[in-house]
């Protein structure tokens, strides 16, 4: 009997064993395919989208920015509406597929803008569909990011320490699979947009082949979502109100705080949110003021992840813009898409996430521990979430030094234009012929204003002709054509690469500290807040680009062509900013308890 007795929970355990190791496998896996489709299709889009509104809708390399800043924020920002909507009403299984169906609504619109037969009819129809399609994609987005991750995360067995680890490796595979897909938009999809297919159309074709795939993408990301439909631990919406409620409790608590100096003497003692509590007096559960204070706790850190995003968002706009003016060329035959550095960030974090699991993380717990005896209570079982985010914005900052140094060598490698080597800007506005003053004598002739060079004008007071009759070359001023550098575009790859092993440090770590630390009735509403930090690092971009064109001499440190202007003052700006932030971290880092009672 005892030997029956000592057997059958060693029976149990291997059962409960076999269903853990089926879970990452069988269900979590799936979910796994559904992010890397998803992504794929929301970063075949971004990765040429910027490219396309300079070469289409021949934007300015500020305002193409800018407008992809607008865009890739709000589809963050909009996150806390698609947690509140999945933890309060529809769930996030539901959630997931009805922003799903929308996505391909807003990614078939895109494609359609980039047709060269649809911009035909009007170019501020072709911007109204473009620009429909993408803030359409920024509502579905607001549905899938906040839900997905924790959606995963709930398939999981936390009273099962073995499943508790099996989630962290969740984690891990679930950015895996995100830089996967961006690497795959990064390479193919942005060579398509960029140089087209040869028996789809070639180049003239290529945004509109280009953009068509996401919305396959999507598609597939919904049939593998729902596939295992069967097999998911599927709950309804848990928050019974409770993201209302805290809401009016914050609110209330806002205002009792400023009403009442009392809170700040009191404030050693007593939270300035638990006067609400029914136990001190107020009118709101004790337990649904602890709710707000779990989240509360968390804001400092959340928002002090803005200034890293803020680099993040420079992978797709600063970075790609300089890459316009360098050497794209890699022999005689063969050219890299600007867009495609991208993928050594991608490939950074797909190829160092298990060196860091499996060779860097042990490494450091080990000489952590090494004075340690064994069974020591004290000894680390992991390294803390919030020194790999710190260590994340060190990787952040040297990226942008390392850009900073290397611009300043771009632009001294960088020649006038040159017809016979059509050294010319990759992202050039219109046409070389734009900058012609040849060109505008043509103008003048007829006043033609259908063939004016947009970027030639005649001096003021200057009436000569030449022999023929034509206004004199001396009596018209142009711009300098944009040129690219010598130096080749492959010098960028550090600087890429810096910020794949920041994101490996800080943006996995942040993911799974926030919903490790957030109450569970309002995960879906703290992974919003923690996707909002990136959307905030996208729109702060916009009014540093507007602060940093209006010089005191009227100088811009990012014209559109950047060898007129400074941006090598611009990325020390952002190590300045990511520095002073680093140690803002580091002093609210140590001064975190965490849900369990630790300080850091």
């Amino acid at each position: 009997d005892d030997l029956t007795t000592t057997l059958l929970p060693s029976d149990a355990n291997d059962s409960k064993e076999n269903d853990h190791r089926s879970k990452l496998i069988h269900v979590a896996s799936f979910i796994v395919g559904c992010e890397f489709c998803e992504r794929l299709a929301y970063y075949g889009l971004a990765s040429s989208i910027v490219l396309f509104m300079e070469k289409q809708l021949n934007m300015s390399n500020s305002s193409s920015d800018i407008q992809y800043s607008m865009w890739s924020g709000m589809s963050y920002i909009l996150a806390l509406v698609g947690g509140f909507v999945a933890d309060t009403y529809w769930g996030r299984y539901k959630t997931i597929i009805y922003s799903s169906c929308l996505y391909i609504v807003g990614l078939v619109c895109v494609s359609i803008s980039a047709a060269p037969t649809f911009k035909q009819f009007s170019g501020d129809l072709v911007a109204f569909l473009l620009f429909f399609g993408i803030y359409v994609i920024s509502i579905a987005t607001s549905g899938i990011k906040p839900n997905v991750s924790t959606f995963g995360a709930e398939q999981f067995d936390d009273s099962n320490p073995k499943d508790v680890k099996e989630k962290s490796s969740f984690f891990n595979w679930f950015y895996w699979s995100t830089n996967l897909g961006a690497m795959i938009s990064y390479t193919m999809i942005s060579y398509i947009c960029q140089y087209g297919i040869k028996d789809l159309g070639g180049k003239k074709w290529g945004f509109s082949i280009g953009f068509t795939i996401p919305s396959f993408s999507m598609l597939f990301a919904i049939l593998i979502f729902i596939s295992r439909s069967n097999r998911y631990v599927i709950t309804g919406p848990n928050g019974n109100g409770t993201t209302m409620k805290s809401a009016i409790i914050f609110k209330n608590g806002v205002k009792n705080f400023i009403r009442s100096k009392k809170s700040f003497l009191q404030g050693a003692k007593l939270h300035w949110l638990d006067r609400l509590s029914v136990s001190n007096g107020g009118s709101h559960a004790d337990s649904d003021v602890e709710t707000v204070k779990s989240v509360w706790r968390l804001v400092p850190l959340l928002f002090l992840q803005v200034p890293f995003y803020i680099i993040y968002a420079q992978l797709s706009t600063s970075f790609q813009n300089q890459g316009c003016q360098m050497n794209l060329s890699l022999g005689s035959a063969l050219s890299v898409p600007i867009s495609t550095l991208n993928i050594f960030d991608t490939l950074a974090i797909l190829l160092l996430v298990p060196v860091f699991d499996m060779i860097v993380y042990p490494f450091v717990l080990s000489v952590k521990n090494r004075n340690f005896s064994v069974g020591d209570q004290s000894k680390a079982l992991a390294i803390d979430p919030l020194v790999k985010v710190g260590w994340g914005f060190v990787f952040a900052t040297l990226a942008v030094l390392y850009a900073a140094v290397m611009e300043t060598h771009r632009k001294n490698l960088a020649a006038p234009y040159e017809e016979n080597l059509g050294n010319f800007s990759h992202c050039l506005n219109g046409s070389v012929d734009d900058y012609s003053k040849v060109k505008f004598q043509e103008y003048f002739k007829g006043k033609d204003e259908g063939l004016k060079p947009p970027f030639c004008r005649k001096i003021d007071g200057c009436e000569s002709l030449n022999e023929v009759g034509l206004l004199d070359l001396s009596c018209i001023a142009c711009d300098a054509v944009p040129t690219a550098s010598s130096l080749s575009i492959l010098y960028q790859i550090p600087q890429f690469v810096f910020v794949g092993i920041g994101e490996i440090l800080a943006s996995i770590s942040a993911l799974e500290f926030f919903y490790s630390e957030a109450p569970p009735e309002m995960r879906s509403v703290t992974s919003a807040l923690n996707l909002i930090c990136t959307g905030l690092g996208n729109w702060f971009t916009i009014p540093l680009i507007k602060i940093v064109n209006v010089g005191p001499k009227g100088e811009k440190w990012l014209p559109s062509d950047l060898n007129e202007g400074f941006l090598e003052r611009y990325f020390y700006l952002l190590a300045g900013i990511m520095g002073l932030n680093t140690i803002a971290f580091i002093f609210w880092a140590k001064r975190f308890r965490s849900s369990n009672g630790v300080v850091r």
